[in-house]
């Protein structure tokens, strides 16, 4: 968790409405790869909190606590959970919607 990584990436959403309150969403990927990964890393970070999963394996949670301009991410080293043939990885998105103690919108 630190931004060593020079990180240039886009925010994902479902394309519904921008800040909704207390919505929920899941997002999938499936991808295949040809052999044993020797080393596969994740970065990823949420506006109001994620659960991340590789292959069905519980990964982790966050974002740790950042001011939204300067946004942190999470950095996952996953290859012990990738195997040759099929994999997935998925992703449950929890957004707020609106500002707590813990959260700025």
């Amino acid at each position: 968790m630190n931004n060593t990584f020079n990180w240039k990436a886009k925010w994902i959403w479902d394309g519904g409405e921008a800040k909704p309150r207390n919505y929920w969403v899941c997002f999938r990927k499936d991808f295949t790869i040809d052999k044993e990964a020797n080393e596969a890393v994740i970065r990823i970070t949420g506006d109001s909190k994620y659960i991340l999963y590789v292959n069905g394996n519980y990964i982790g949670a966050g974002p740790v606590r950042s001011w939204p301009f300067e946004q942190f991410y999470d950095t996952y080293h996953i290859d012990r959970h990738l195997k040759k043939g099929r994999n997935t990885i998925a992703v449950l998105v929890h957004h707020y919607g609106n500002s707590t103690f813990q959260y700025i919108q």
